[in-house]
């Protein structure tokens, strides 16, 4: 009897590993080494593995939007490829909306949804983002025929967010200001958004940075094609 082997592509599989490094840890060692030695290297590093708080980035804020272009360049493996063997695309529909519903439970429920606590609980969450963003590029990546049409939607999706960022006015505030109280993205999020924000004022994994995340997932699936 044959039995069929699942190819994997060990570059994304070794790729996951190493954000996942970070994810799970390996900033803790970098941070603690950089404590406890004289190294300069080690120090740098440190300063590296943390968040800025608002302007710029470090390393360390790159590792979430890696692991969004990770999920986006399996796509082409979870969807297309089932796709091209005949799987029925509304299947593969049920498939994405049931892990971008299950991924935004999780989220809540990660945040305190369990407290029946509705007043303080954060409905934003990374999980939520990655579930709710993986929706957006698998369904473009579904009803979409080749690669320059999913190259337009990413344009399009870039594009649309810069253009929301620097030309919607903010009461009180104006146009392109992109600061914690001033930005179209927390503005949104404290008119749209029950219960508090991670950051007072914005959420970092709120509804304009859900379609920005998109796109890196996006991203991801086009190489990942």
């Amino acid at each position: 009897m044959k039995t069929s082997v699942k190819e994997r592509l060990f570059s994304l599989d070794a790729l996951r590993g190493f954000d996942m490094f970070w994810i799970v840890g390996g900033d803790v060692l970098f941070r603690s080494l950089g404590k406890v030695t004289d190294w300069q290297w080690a120090d740098w590093w440190s300063n590296q593995l943390h968040h800025v708080e608002w302007a710029g980035f470090h390393a360390y804020d790159l590792i979430f939007p890696l692991f969004m272009f990770i999920a986006g360049a399996a796509i082409p493996y979870a969807l297309t490829g089932k796709l091209e063997k005949g799987v029925p695309k509304s299947a593969l529909h049920r498939k994405v909306v049931k892990r971008a519903v299950i991924l935004v439970i999780f989220g809540l429920i990660y945040n305190g949804l369990l407290n029946f606590n509705f007043g303080e609980l954060r409905v934003a969450s990374v999980l939520g983002q990655i579930g709710i963003a993986y929706l957006i590029a698998g369904m473009i990546v579904l009803h979409t025929q080749n690669f320059r049409q999913r190259l337009f939607w990413l344009i399009g999706i870039l594009l649309g967010i810069a253009a929301v960022q620097h030309l919607i006015p903010v009461p009180g505030h104006g146009a392109g200001v992109l600061t914690p109280e001033g930005s179209i993205n927390s503005y949104i999020d404290r008119m749209i958004l029950p219960g508090t924000l991670y950051g007072g004022t914005f959420d970092p994994e709120a509804l304009l940075s859900i379609v920005s995340g998109a796109g890196i997932t996006l991203m991801g699936a086009l190489a990942g094609a």
